[in-house]
């Protein structure tokens, strides 16, 4: 069974959050639908020169309810399976509203942040950041996030720019849709994320305060390149079911070392019980 292992999948809200560029979102579900949410990850990283590199590898499991569909709203539910063994008490379930303008609301805790949010990995320890944690595992699970159409851009937090979704037109006769955008890597969004982690583990594992600007001015000695590429697979009815994306990432040192990594994320949304799936079965 996938599971979710609760510290390194908040992290990787950091390293992998993506969202695409909407003017309205339009909602796909009716009351009872019941959707499978399966997230997968691999981060591969080492020296250049070695061939073998460490990988670290990850997954999630989540069940989504739809409990009401107004055209202009979604109310949801996202919670483990009913015969999952993970302990998530503190997080889940959640219940959440989606609006027509992208914003997720949690419906349970109070939605006003007061929280180091540089230390990403551990607001689920901190007063004041439950929500925003919660919110956060949501947004990586659901696609719901996506109103995608060829030419539309595709923005993403690891891009320099945002980028134009081209179709793939070898895919037509398997019934689907697929686009696809391709971005050079923004190295202040790298240098950025790995400042954050600085903080994080001077004050979680050496007790020492670091400050942001202090973490940002050692991260300029680091010469960053790289691109992300993201496919977004689409059904009959243009609803976004599956995301795979891929950041190709060089880091020079200042004495010209260079390590490599490559992180990967596919997360696939699946109806598997309710009227909608009744419906197209008819």
């Amino acid at each position: 069974m996938l599971g979710i292992q609760r510290t390194s999948y908040l992290l990787l809200a950091l390293l992998i959050s993506a969202c695409g560029t909407v003017e309205e979102l339009t909602f796909w579900g009716q009351p009872g639908d019941v959707f499978e949410l399966t997230g997968e990850h691999l981060k591969t990283y080492g020296p250049d020169r070695e061939v073998r590199k460490i990988s670290e590898r990850g997954s999630s499991l989540f069940i989504e309810r739809v409990l009401t569909n107004s055209g202009n709203d979604i109310e949801l539910i996202i919670d483990l399976p009913d015969d999952s063994i993970q302990q998530l008490s503190e997080l889940l379930p959640i219940r959440l509203r989606i609006n027509a303008d992208g914003e997720w609301v949690d419906l349970d805790q109070d939605n006003e942040h007061q929280c180091d949010t540089t230390s990403f990995g551990f607001l689920h320890f901190q007063p004041g950041c439950l929500s925003l944690a919660r919110l956060q595992i949501a947004r990586q699970s659901s696609l719901r996030q996506y109103e995608l159409a060829a030419g539309a851009f595709y923005t993403d937090p690891l891009g320099i720019r945002p980028a134009r979704l081209s179709p793939e037109q070898n895919n037509q006769q398997r019934g689907i849709e697929v686009l696809s955008a391709s971005i050079p890597l923004d190295p202040d969004a790298i240098r950025r994320e790995r400042a954050f982690l600085d903080i994080a583990l001077g004050k979680y594992e050496h007790q020492k305060e670091v400050t942001l600007e202090e973490a940002l001015a050692r991260q300029q000695a680091f010469d960053i390149h790289g691109q992300v590429d993201a496919r977004f697979e689409l059904d009959r009815k243009h609803h976004v079911y599956k995301l795979f994306r891929t950041a190709n990432i060089t880091i020079v040192g200042p004495e010209g070392d260079r390590e490599v990594s490559k992180r990967s994320i596919t997360v696939t949304n699946r109806l598997i019980s309710g009227p909608s799936l009744t419906a197209s079965s008819d």
